[in-house]
């Protein structure tokens, strides 16, 4: 058995190893941003917690009307016209 190709795939595979970037070095330098590193935040505390949550959920109820009464008007404008022309 011949290894000595496996051996040249494997020195070339070496040589031509190209240097690795981390994705915070790439950031900086396409969008010229000057940030030392990634910033923690502050946690917010259980209040805020509890009225983020009460906003959000209040949010998503307001926006489950809108789609609701636009589908009611959509189905009766369509209800309509579909006995308007039936009957």
């Amino acid at each position: 058995m011949s290894f000595g190709s496996t051996r040249g795939a494997i020195v070339s595979l070496k040589n031509n190893r190209r240097s690795r970037k981390s994705k915070l070095d790439n950031f900086q330098k396409n969008t010229g941003s000057i940030s030392s590193g990634i910033k923690e935040k502050a946690r917010l505390s259980e209040a805020d917690l509890e009225k983020l949550r009460k906003d959000i959920i209040a949010s998503n109820r307001q926006q489950n009307i809108k789609v609701l009464s636009i589908t009611a008007v959509i189905m009766a404008c369509l209800a309509a016209v579909f006995f308007l022309y039936m009957f």
